[in-house]
Order: C-alpha cells, then sequence, then structure tokens
C-alpha cells in the first residue's frame, strides 16, 4: 500500500473540483449557445410563414 502525503491528497482533489467546475461551466455556456439558436431558428421560421 502507497503512502500519500495529505497535502498531496488535497491538491489532487482540489485538482479534480477545479476540472469539475470547468467541465460544468463549458457544458452551461454550450447549452446557453444552442437555446439562443433554436431560439433564432424559431423566430425565423415564425417571419417566414408569416409572408
Amino acid at each position: 500500500m502507497f503512502l500519500t502525503v495529505k497535502s498531496s491528497t488535497q491538491i489532487t482533489w482540489f485538482s479534480y473540483a477545479i476540472l469539475r467546475d470547468s467541465l460544468c461551466r463549458k457544458s452551461s455556456l454550450t447549452l446557453a449557445i444552442l437555446l439562443d439558436i433554436l431560439a433564432t431558428i424559431r423566430l425565423a421560421l415564425r417571419r417566414l410563414l408569416e409572408v
């Protein structure tokens, strides 16, 4: 069994927390962009069908 220093374990945990937060932020941004694209398409189709 390997012995790990407590600070090493904390650094690893902190690195994983940063990675998780970064992925969540990117995921939220991607979702916002997709929703904006869908809203734009709906608006364009609505205007097209009004004519």
